[in-house]
Parts: structure tokens; C-alpha cells; sequence
């Protein structure tokens, strides 16, 4: 039987490196993309580009979300013709956040997460203010679930 993981990725740490620079190294030459490369957790794991170009089975490229045309491309040929073509939304992501099986479900149950249905389009979001406008969308009422009231902010965003 196969065990269940799951995979997530922070969507508000970009780095200093941009997709040019990575271009540049693996292509030899020059590459103009200032793209950021985001830190997508502590987990090392081979670089992942999160896009919205439609995708053919064994392209490559494998459904994150289907239902939101979310889609992770780690193939290097893949994420190269994306980042030239540049004919879709992208972001790509150094590493990632995961559990084992039953681990995420603890902690969920515990409140150890806040969680959110996010529209697609948040991945792509601008990353300055993206953690206020999440813990705004989820609101407080939210945290009175775990949490003691007397520990909660009357504003949330003030976390």
C-alpha cells in the first residue's frame, strides 16, 4: 500500500537569485528573466516551478491542482521551456515544506496551521503582503477554535 505525504511550498520568501542567473548557468549564456527563485521550505528536493500552462500526461509535468489549473513542472527541459517561453503564470521554488504519513493531520488537528482556500491566483501574488492579507481573509474567528480568546489580537494581521 502506498503511504500518503503531502507537499507544500511557502509562497512569500523570495530569494536573491533570480531565474536568469539559474538560466545563465545552465544554458552558458546570457538570460534576461529577474523572476525571484522562492525558498519553498526546508525540505532540499529538486527545483519546482508551480505554473498554469495546460499540461499533457508525461510531459513532465504533474497536477498540484487540477481543479484550480495548478500544476508543478520539476522536469529541467520543462521548466526551461517555461521560463523562455514565458507564455504562462509561474513562480519557481528552491526546495519545499513536507510530512510523512499522519504527520500533517496532527498537527492540523492539534492547530498547529491556520488554513485558507486560496484562489489560484494567490501563488502569484505579490509576496510583501501576503501574509497580512491570508491571516485577513481567514479572520479570527478561525483562531477562536484552538486558541484561549484572551491570546487572540483583536486585529489577526497583528500576529
Amino acid at each position: 500500500m502506498m503511504k500518503k505525504a503531502h507537499l507544500a511550498l511557502i509562497l512569500n520568501r523570495p530569494t536573491n537569485v533570480n531565474v536568469g542567473d539559474l538560466l545563465e548557468r545552465c544554458l552558458g549564456r546570457p538570460c534576461e528573466n529577474s523572476e525571484p527563485i522562492y525558498n519553498g521550505g526546508p525540505v532540499d528536493g529538486p527545483l519546482l516551478v508551480v505554473h498554469n500552462r495546460t499540461s499533457e500526461p508525461g510531459d513532465g509535468t504533474w497536477e498540484f491542482c487540477e481543479d484550480l489549473g495548478l500544476f508543478i513542472a520539476t522536469d529541467q527541459q520543462v521548466v526551461t521551456d517555461i521560463w523562455q517561453k514565458n507564455d504562462c503564470k509561474y513562480r519557481c521554488f528552491d526546495g519545499y515544506s513536507g510530512w510523512g504519513e499522519g504527520q500533517l493531520e496532527c498537527e492540523l488537528e492539534a492547530g498547529g496551521w491556520l488554513v485558507w482556500d486560496a484562489p489560484p491566483e494567490t501563488v502569484y501574488a505579490e509576496p510583501e503582503n501576503m501574509w497580512k492579507r491570508a491571516v485577513q481573509k481567514i479572520g479570527r474567528d478561525i483562531l477562536s477554535v484552538k486558541i484561549d480568546d484572551s491570546r487572540i489580537p483583536i486585529d489577526p494581521a497583528a500576529n
